[in-house]
C-alpha cells in the first residue's frame, strides 16, 4: 500500500469489545490533521503488548512512533518486516511495550525525512498475559459521523483474512454486503441503491491465489440486475471476460468477449439473450480492451443512444442522447494510496449532480439506478488512478 503526506489517521479502539467506537478528542502535543475517526482508546495493564501493523510500499524507510497523554506510557520494544503475499507492498508491525496500567488514549505516526505520513490500512492487536488478541473488523467513518465501511482486518499471526464486509452510502444506507474468505470475496454479494433497494447480486467463489493471478476470486453463478420496483433488468451467466481481466489485467487483449449469456427483460416482460441490434435501443453494453472503449462495426464513438467524449486510457466520459434507467460498471480499482476509482454525473449544463468513489479496493461494482438523478443526467464520467473499466452496462428507459 502507498503511503502520502500531510494528514495522520487516528482510529478508535476498544479492547474490551474489540470494536472501534468514539470518544473526546484527545490532542497531543503536536498538532495534527484530524482525519475520522480519531484516536485508538484502549485499557492496557503493565506487561501488555501493542501491536501496530503498517501496510506501505515505504514503511521499510519510514520511522513510527505512538504516544498518549502521559508519553512514557509506552516503549518501542520491537519492529517486524515481511512482505504482503498478494503485493509488493512492506508490512511493517512496531511492538510497544507499556510500562504503566490503565485507559490510555493511543496516536501513532509514521514519518519519513521529517515528513507525516498516513496508513492506508491498519492492524491492531493486542497481548494480554502471553496470548495475542487480534481485533476482528476495521471500521472507517465519513465526516458526518455515519459509518462508511466495515472490514476484517488482516491476521498476521496466520496470515488470513475472512470475515463479513459492508459498504454504507454516506446518507447511513447499506451499499454492499459480502464475505471475505481467505482474503477472497466469497459466496453471496448484495449491492444496494442509495435508497437501500437492492441493485445488484450474485455469488463469488474463491478460486485460491496461483503466480500470475492478481484475484483469487471469481463470478459465478447467476447475476442479477433489479430496478427500483425490484423488478430484474438482466441476468448475467457467463463470466468469463470480467473474471479473466480482474485475475490477468493489462493482458486483457487475449480474451475473447461473450454476451450470449446475459439476458434482458424485453417488452414482453421475458428475459432474451443478448442481441446486437438491440445493442443502442433498449440497453448498451460498452466493452473496454487496454482500458479503453472498444470500438467496433456497431459501436462507434458517436451513435445515436450515446457519444463517447472521452475515451483516454483509465478514464471515459459518456454523453447520452436517451434517458438512462440504470448502470452498471465492473471495473478494478488499484487505488492511489487508498480506493480512488470516481464517478460523475452531470445534467445539460455540465453541472454536477452526483458524485461516488470508490471505498474499498476489494469492490469491483458500481450501480447507479436512482430515477431522480438519472432523468437529470446526460453525461456519465468514470475516472482511476491505477485501474481499469471492464464493462459498463447500460438500460435505457
Amino acid at each position: 500500500m502507498k503511503l502520502f503526506n500531510s494528514i495522520t489517521l487516528f482510529f478508535i479502539i476498544s479492547l474490551t469489545s474489540l470494536t472501534f467506537a468514539q470518544s473526546t478528542q484527545f490532542k497531543p502535543e503536536k498538532e495534527m490533521v484530524q482525519v475520522y475517526p480519531t484516536y485508538h482508546s484502549l485499557e492496557i495493564e503493565v506487561g501488555d503488548k501493542l501491536y501496530y501493523t503498517a501496510y506501505s510500499e515505504t514503511a521499510i524507510r519510514a520511522e513510527g512512533k505512538a504516544w498518549s497523554e502521559n508519553e512514557t506510557l509506552l516503549k518501542l520494544s520491537d519492529v517486524h518486516l515481511h512482505q504482503q503475499l498478494d503485493s509488493s507492498s512492506t508490512i511493517k508491525t512496531y511492538v510497544f511495550q507499556a510500562l504503566k496500567p490503565g485507559k490510555c488514549n493511543i496516536l501513532f505516526e509514521e514519518t519519513f525525512k521529517g515528513k507525516v505520513l498516513q496508513e492506508y490500512k491498519v492492524e491492531i492487536s493486542i497481548v494480554k498475559d502471553g496470548n495475542k488478541k487480534q481485533m476482528e473488523f476495521y471500521e472507517e467513518f465519513y465526516k458526518n459521523g455515519n459509518l462508511k465501511y466495515i472490514s476484517p482486518v488482516y491476521n498476521a499471526l496466520n496470515k488470513t483474512l475472512n470475515g463479513p464486509v459492508k459498504l454504507y452510502h454516506e446518507n447511513g444506507k447499506l451499499f454492499v454486503e459480502g464475505t471475505i474468505k481467505d482474503q477472497s470475496k466469497s459466496g453471496k454479494w448484495n449491492f444496494y441503491n442509495e435508497n437501500g433497494n437492492l441493485s445488484y447480486s450474485g455469488e463469488y467463489r474463491n478460486i485460491g491465489y496461483s503466480e500470475g493471478d492478481y484475484e483469487a476470486e471469481n463470478k459465478v453463478g447467476e447475476w442479477i440486475a433489479y430496478g427500483v420496483e425490484k423488478e430484474v433488468l438482466f441476468k448475467e451467466l457467463n463470466h468469463d471476460y470480467i473474471n479473466n481481466i480482474n485475475q490477468y489485467r493489462y493482458f486483457d487483449s487475449i480474451f475473447t468477449i461473450d454476451r450470449s449469456q446475459i439476458y434482458f427483460t424485453n417488452n414482453q416482460n421475458e428475459l432474451a439473450p443478448y442481441n446486437k441490434k438491440e445493442n443502442g435501443k433498449s440497453y448498451r453494453i460498452i466493452d473496454f480492451k487496454e482500458n479503453q472503449p472498444l470500438y467496433s462495426k456497431g459501436f462507434k464513438k458517436n451513435n445515436k443512444d450515446l457519444s463517447i467524449i472521452n475515451g483516454d486510457w483509465g478514464q471515459v466520459e459518456i454523453k447520452f442522447h436517451k434517458k438512462v434507467k440504470y448502470i452498471k460498471v465492473d471495473y478494478f480499482d488499484d487505488g492511489c494510496g487508498e480506493a480512488f476509482t470516481e464517478f460523475t454525473l452531470k445534467n445539460s449544463l455540465k453541472k454536477k449532480i452526483h458524485f461516488s468513489k470508490n471505498i474499498l479496493l476489494l469492490n469491483q461494482n458500481f450501480i447507479f439506478n436512482d430515477p431522480k438523478t438519472l432523468n437529470k443526467m446526460t453525461s456519465f464520467e468514470i475516472y482511476h488512478c491505477e485501474g481499469i473499466t471492464d464493462r459498463i452496462t447500460i438500460i435505457y428507459e
